[in-house]
């Protein structure tokens, strides 16, 4: 297919735009991407390699919470939170009443104009 001039301009501009979004994808994600240092040192790799990966040796503190109850994460917990005058003034939300003539219609797809009965006759011929 021959291409015309100014289809040759629109393609050679496309191609130049796209190379210009991949180079500055590329960039923003060498230069922000990640975190410079490794999330486990090598160092660190190796005493797990050679501990092995089987028992609770293995997982960092796991030693000092063997017979705890694993219900949480934490050690403890701060209620100061359920004392706080902010947390007291909180109100509950008003009781939600739905009265009986607001309630929608049995099949919300039937359409506005037919009955229920209707729809089910022409779905069914």
């Amino acid at each position: 297919m021959k291409l015309l001039p100014k289809e040759k301009k629109k393609a050679i501009w496309m191609v130049i735009v796209l190379l210009l979004s991949i180079g500055g994808i590329i960039y923003v994600n060498f230069s922000f991407g990640g975190p410079s240092e490794p999330a486990v040192t090598p160092e660190e790799m190796d005493a797990a390699i050679q501990r092995g990966f089987a028992g609770s040796d293995s997982v960092p503190g796991a030693a000092d919470t063997a017979g705890e109850d694993q219900s949480y994460a934490g050690k403890s917990l701060n209620t100061d939170v359920f004392s706080d005058p902010r947390f007291l003034q909180l109100n509950l939300s008003p009781k939600l009443e739905i009265l009986p003539e607001e309630v929608g219609r049995d099949n919300p797809f039937n359409p506005l104009d037919s009955s229920p009965a209707e729809g089910a006759e022409e779905s069914a011929g």
